[in-house]
């Protein structure tokens, strides 16, 4: 919501109340997730950095269920 993240950014704890928003994972999956990619993308559990609306909209709809193509596609 552009009123919460004017600058289009989310920390990890953002990041899991808008993931846990759109897909009812437990919050332990979630919370998991939201590690591992902010892990993989450089940003570390104690920094506060972020990441862009577009990272997340892309971890989505890859961690997403369906055909692979269409979800890269999406």
């Amino acid at each position: 919501h552009l009123k919460d993240h004017p600058d289009g950014r989310m920390n990890s704890h953002e990041f899991c109340i808008l993931f846990h928003k759109l897909r009812k994972e437990s919050p332990e999956i979630v919370e998991g997730l939201s590690e591992s990619v902010f892990k993989a993308l450089g940003v570390e559990e104690h920094d506060v950095r972020s990441i862009s609306l577009n990272e997340f909209l892309m971890i989505y709809a890859l961690t997403s269920r369906g055909d692979l193509t269409k979800r890269l596609e999406y």
